[in-house]
């Protein structure tokens, strides 16, 4: 009986460790602005899940890592070329800019680079995916790049607006979690002589590395490559039509965005709470369609 038992137990342990083993894939990493190549310096690869990370450098472009099925891999593609969309950005000292947050989507925390082109205050607003004003600030800023660290709180979706001298930018923050459930807090990081001061900066000697990311859950054997460009019609896909209405695209590095906010729906009173009915609903700001037409349709995330 006993030894039964015993072999009983040893058949489990090896079967359960058989089925827990981590499974080996191979990642190749390219890069392009827009459609032209472009050398990579360096690629981070970093295992959001199990919290390792790895670098490989120039020429190597192939990385092997050990995964669980389910683990997110966030992957930085670092390069010191020059692209178009990235230097005509840059070389722009005469406006102030706010710039998207990098890397986003995000899950713990996320960088805001914005520059100033001379020193005054800046008034800084984020809101939660309802409307709610969820953190407020107005630093005062010298002439410069200048980077805040922002950490989510329940939300999953933030807008930041932020506001200089009667000039208003804003750009919206994607998390991958709910955060903490706290309120979500904004921190200033420090000034900065390029867009993002989290890059490598071993990666790339001489010059000032340029960062592109991409996330996925890769199961097989896969091969990404990272885009350069921004401020340009996403390449292949200028424009989105959905639901009737067509919507042009903006190119974020790896990611492409829809330049005009969402707005399809029928508008429902902000007090009435969106239902599973077959409708698509949309509350507006203001409950009014102008505010919609104004700055899009606002969604609760079942809708």
């Amino acid at each position: 009986m006993y030894k039964k038992i015993f072999t009983f137990s040893i058949c489990t342990i090896l079967v359960l460790g058989l089925y827990s083993q981590r499974s080996a894939i191979d990642l190749t990493f390219t890069a392009v602005d827009s459609t032209s190549y472009v050398r990579l310096d360096s690629v981070k690869v970093i295992n959001r899940t199990q919290g390792e990370q790895a670098m490989i450098y120039w020429p190597d472009t192939t990385i092997t890592v050990n995964i669980d099925p389910g683990d997110l891999l966030l992957f930085i593609g670092y390069s010191t070329y020059s692209p178009t969309g990235t230097g005509e950005i840059i070389d722009d000292r005469q406006a102030f800019q706010l710039f998207q947050n990098h890397p986003n989507p995000f899950m713990a925390q996320s960088m805001v680079p914005l520059y100033v082109p001379k020193r005054g205050t800046v008034d800084l607003m984020v809101s939660d995916m309802s409307g709610r004003v969820s953190f407020h600030t107005s630093p005062f800023l010298e002439q410069g790049h200048h980077t805040f660290r922002f950490v989510p709180g329940g939300s999953m979706l933030y807008s930041l607006t932020a506001r200089y001298e009667g000039v208003t930018h804003g750009i919206k923050m994607l998390g991958y979690g709910t955060g903490s459930g706290n309120d979500c807090t904004l921190e200033y990081a420090g000034s900065a002589g390029h867009l993002f001061p989290l890059k490598d900066e071993e990666s790339a000697a001489g010059g000032n590395p340029s960062a592109s990311g991409i996330s996925d859950y890769p199961l097989q054997n896969s091969t990404y490559t990272f885009q350069f460009a921004t401020n340009i019609p996403c390449p292949g896909t200028p424009t989105v039509e959905y639901e009737g209405k067509i919507y042009n695209t903006i190119q974020i590095f790896s990611q492409c965005w829809l330049k005009e906010n969402l707005n399809v729906g029928v508008m429902i009173p902000g007090s009435q709470e969106m239902s599973d009915n077959g409708v698509l609903e949309k509350y507006c700001p203001g409950n009014l369609e102008l505010g919609c037409d104004m700055y899009g349709g606002l969604y609760q995330w079942d809708e």
